[in-house]
């Protein structure tokens, strides 16, 4: 067991600097089926009915480990409006990251979740809508059903 905050602290690091700086190796060949077969739960859908294994993004476009492009029709069911690795977004992220900008707060403030709220009522502002209430929900999807279900109940009653 780790004893202190420090070791633990670097043991994580060692894992995440292996992890990620094997990312950018050339993996050895093998087949993605069999491998996912034997280590991955039944749950998945998608690499079932088309099994490629994809080693970068660009734009609508994803490619293989032989460099064949295609077109990406799922966009991560629209979580990818912009593509992969847009430029914008890239550079943004890469920039708050590098200026050590919290990425996990849950609903707790900060200067980034003020920015967008302001961003956000300034475009509601414009159309007309103003006194408007945003609603952040947390990651699991369980709260945004919940903030539906209330709201329904808002509007009907």
């Amino acid at each position: 067991m780790l004893a202190s905050q420090a070791q633990r602290h670097a043991h994580l690091v060692k894992h995440l600097q292996r992890w990620f700086g094997s990312q950018t190796k050339q993996m050895a060949p093998i087949n993605v089926t069999e491998y996912a077969e034997a280590h991955e739960s039944n749950a998945r859908s998608y690499s079932r009915r088309f099994p490629v294994n994809f080693t970068r993004g660009s734009g609508i476009y994803l490619y293989d480990s032989q460099d064949n492009e295609y077109v990406d029709c799922l966009a991560c069911a629209g979580a990818l409006p912009m593509g992969h690795n847009h430029p914008a977004i890239k550079k943004a992220a890469i920039d708050f990251l590098n200026n050590d900008g919290p990425t996990q707060l849950l609903d707790l403030y900060s200067d980034v979740r003020i920015d967008l709220m302001d961003r956000l009522l300034a475009i509601f502002d414009e159309i007309g809508m103003k006194d408007m209430k945003l609603q952040f929900c947390a990651p699991s999807g369980a709260d945004a059903v919940e903030a539906a279900i209330k709201l329904s109940k808002i509007v009907t009653q």
